[in-house]
């Protein structure tokens, strides 16, 4: 009996310890906000850089998947539709 009562003692007490080493986590670490807030305007601008670049990229992802996706012949984006033979019009010498 005093080795289950043991074993609870210790759950008990690992449970408070990483309970506890979570809300000191959660209150000493600063936001993605604040954390930008505090960097000086060079590491700022570089750090708007970076986010710009990946945003396009995102985008350059989404058109390729969407492209990826599509049934449409690709190659054939920028040419016309070929007319039958019996509707084209006379070519001109």
């Amino acid at each position: 009996m005093s080795v289950s009562i043991q074993w609870g003692k210790f759950s008990l007490f690992m449970a408070g310890m990483i309970a506890t080493g979570y809300g000191i986590m959660k209150l000493t670490t600063p936001t993605e906000e604040q954390l930008y807030s505090r960097l000086s305007p060079d590491l700022q601008r570089r750090v708007d850089e970076k986010r710009a670049q990946k945003a396009e990229e995102e985008a350059s992802r989404h058109i390729k998947t969407d492209i990826k996706s599509s049934s449409r012949i690709i190659w054939a984006a920028d040419r016309e539709p070929e007319l039958p033979f019996s509707t084209r019009p006379p070519k001109s010498h």
